[in-house]
């Protein structure tokens, strides 16, 4: 079952980067998982909270985000009142399942040692943000990445080229095998030009989608 709406592609950035989508083998999706610890942009409206940020624009399920994502930082910040915590342009949002050991559970959320981080805590200011269009990035770790990562994946995460670069040339001839189809803005790509490509700075919407 889903934990995601249907998200669009992210069609702010559709004149000012590549397209690509890639159709691969269910059991490679994870290949991509890495782009998902290391952070994707997303084009969002800041200045809004939180919960409604990750709720109703990163379309991620309200009972999954309570019960599934025990961790949640912004701006490297552990953060306990996701309607306190207001969204500023070029934040980072990190989301983590619970994590293992007494680490694990002084960051988690609401929890019992929630005060032992008190100094590193995300602490609600006077913020008067007024919303408006901005970039935030994302970053998905665990099985969070795992039950969640591949809806964003088929909607699209916009990356960096020589990230993605680094994704591809980590690949065995398997997973070549196993793509069955991709279009490089709207048109045919063979894989042997995504072996080759070497991208740099270039934005690039990624789109991964499993196999039928």
């Amino acid at each position: 079952m889903s934990h995601t709406s249907d998200l669009p592609a992210d069609q702010k950035h559709a004149a000012h980067c590549l397209h690509l989508t890639i159709s691969v083998s269910a059991n490679f999706i994870p290949a991509f998982f890495g782009l998902l610890r290391s952070g994707f942009t997303a084009d969002v409206t800041v200045g809004c909270n939180l919960q409604d940020l990750l709720n109703h624009q990163l379309g991620i399920d309200e009972k999954y985000l309570q019960n599934r994502v025990q961790t949640i930082f912004l701006n490297n910040s552990p953060v306990d009142d996701t309607v306190a915590a207001i969204v500023a342009d070029g934040a980072t949002i990190s989301l983590s399942a619970a994590m293992p050991g007494l680490n694990g559970a002084v960051m988690r959320r609401g929890g019992l040692l929630a005060s032992l981080r008190h100094s590193i805590s995300h602490h609600a200011g006077n913020e008067c943000i007024e919303p408006r269009e901005g970039k935030i990035k994302v970053k998905l770790f665990n099985l969070v990445a795992k039950e969640i990562g591949p809806d964003f994946l088929a909607g699209g995460i916009l990356v960096k080229g020589r990230a993605l670069t680094e994704v591809f040339a980590l690949q065995t001839p398997r997973f070549w095998q196993s793509v069955t189809s991709a279009e490089l803005d709207n048109a045919p790509c063979q894989v042997e030009q995504l072996i080759d490509q070497k991208w740099s700075d270039e934005d690039i919407l990624l789109k991964v989608q499993p196999n039928l």
